[in-house]
């Protein structure tokens, strides 16, 4: 039951992913989760392209950044694991970038 209920999720946000990318192809991955997740995008600490997301969205278990990855086509950025220093904003990670998507 769990794991239909995660893989029901999963498919939910990725139709949203998919709607929202053909409506707005030239779209960053923030302005997705802006959009999916309004109330992720009220960090007070992590400021990303302006946006204020969440730090757990750029883990490298996130769902949201895998699929994000997953389907970029021509117009999108990659975006890479981000590490978490609540002393800092959020700073890529280069070495966890290629282990994961």
């Amino acid at each position: 039951l769990k794991k239909e209920a995660y893989e029901a999720c999963l498919d939910a946000i990725r139709q949203h992913l998919f709607a929202f990318l053909a409506e707005s192809p030239n779209v960053t991955y923030e302005d997705w989760i802006e959009e999916l997740h309004p109330e992720n995008a009220k960090s007070t600490r992590n400021i990303v392209r302006g946006k204020r997301i969440d730090h757990r969205f750029y883990m490298p278990d996130s769902d949201h950044r895998q699929l994000w990855n997953e389907n970029l086509g021509e117009e999108r950025e990659f975006v890479p694991v981000r590490k978490y220093n609540p002393d800092d904003h959020l700073s890529a990670a280069p070495k966890l970038e290629k282990a994961s998507k």
